[in-house]
């Protein structure tokens, strides 16, 4: 019967290279788009809800791969690890975002995070000519207000005046 000696020293440990395989881009209508992660991501209001999935490049068989994930943003705060390679945000609201992404494989952390950036355009409602409209027609509202009123207390100020050179006349004529 012999010894079987295990030296942890001549472990040879690597750092996960984490990749993202896919994303994804939907509408509440369940449109669907897969988005070209070569160029840059902009994606138009009505796709607010996103989702990434990735891989290790370099993983072993057998090795247990945790995720972690952050979508700058939206959230600053890393997620808890998990076994889940794909994570999803939805209802996301106009503007620029980061995902981020890092995996773990045995107490290993990744050296460099997934980055990648993309943007939420701003709906139709809250652009810049829609913008302009609105404080056109609030402008032009004020204006016909003020001038109603304008018109009906100078209605009533002459209405006043009448009646009072009607009671100077009398009292004139007595």
């Amino acid at each position: 019967n012999g010894f079987f000696v295990f030296d942890t020293s001549k472990i040879i440990t690597y750092s996960p290279n984490i990749v993202m395989s896919k994303l994804e881009a939907s509408s509440k209508n369940s449109e669907q788009i897969t988005l070209n992660l070569d160029n840059e991501v902009k994606l138009p209001a009505r796709f607010n809800s996103i989702e990434a999935t990735y891989f290790l490049s370099n993983n072993q068989i057998g090795d247990k791969v945790l995720f972690q994930y952050k979508l700058e943003g939206y959230s600053d705060n890393w997620t808890d690890w998990s076994e889940r390679a794909t994570v999803a945000y939805s209802n996301l609201k106009f503007g620029t975002y980061t995902l981020s992404a890092r995996a773990m494989v045995s107490d290993v952390i990744s050296e460099t995070d997934f980055e990648l950036s993309f943007k939420i355009s701003r709906p139709w409602y809250f652009s810049s000519t829609a913008l302009l409209v609105y404080v056109a027609f609030m402008v032009l509202l004020f204006r016909i207000v003020n001038s109603r009123y304008s018109k009906y207390y100078r209605t009533e100020q002459e209405k006043l005046i009448d009646e009072n050179k009607r009671k100077i006349n009398l009292m004139t004529l007595k």
